[in-house]
């Protein structure tokens, strides 16, 4: 294994670069005999014979080869490398739905992520919305308020004005009596 990790090849170079190139699976025999087998000399040194390799596949195309070795030598058997490719197959689908899933996946958190960010954005708004609405409800009451006093202190000047009239008239004099506000107030409550 560990030779076959520090082995580059390129494709068509030796039995995982055929199997990338032709894209179906190959048998070797003899690996020591096989002319297109750059590892040979450390293969038949472990004591390796025979070997074949089939592709993953993934929407089309090779996306892995997977390679077997023998200590024995195996005559190439059609039937076991037919039920390889289709094997070889079924786990390039297996690769595109786990693929799919992690997209999936993916995408569900991006959108959870957008949901909980715009969701804060909205509560943050609906949080100002209430507060000017409250502001502008408190500026309603004080304006009305205002109205209202104001109105109050009319009536209130005006029947004043015509108390202190009366009291002149009752005293026969013109000259205007200080006003209290404290009788004021009970003026307007007697009222």
């Amino acid at each position: 294994m560990e030779v076959t990790e520090k082995t580059p090849l390129k494709r068509g170079a030796g039995l995982p670069g055929r199997v990338l190139q032709d894209q179906e699976p190959i048998w070797i025999l003899d690996v020591e005999k096989d002319q297109n087998f750059p590892r040979n000399k450390v293969a038949v040194g472990l004591g390796v014979h025979s070997a074949f390799a089939f592709p993953l596949f993934m929407q089309g195309k090779v996306i892995a080869v997977l390679e077997f070795f023998s200590e024995n030598f195996i005559k190439k058997d059609s039937p076991l490398l037919s039920i390889i490719s289709h094997v070889g197959q079924q786990l390039g689908q297996v690769s595109e739905r786990e693929v799919a899933e992690n997209a999936v996946l993916n995408m569900n958190q991006t959108l959870e992520q957008r949901v909980l960010k715009k969701t804060q954005e909205l509560q943050h708004k609906n949080e100002e919305l209430e507060r000017q609405q409250l502001i502008t409800i408190n500026n309603s009451k004080m304006s009305a308020l205002g109205e209202m006093a104001g109105g109050v202190a009319h009536d209130v000047d005006v029947r004043l004005v015509r108390d202190d009239d009366v009291a002149r008239s009752a005293r026969g004099t013109d000259q205007v009596q200080p006003r209290i506000p404290c009788l004021v107030l009970r003026a307007i409550v007697a009222s």
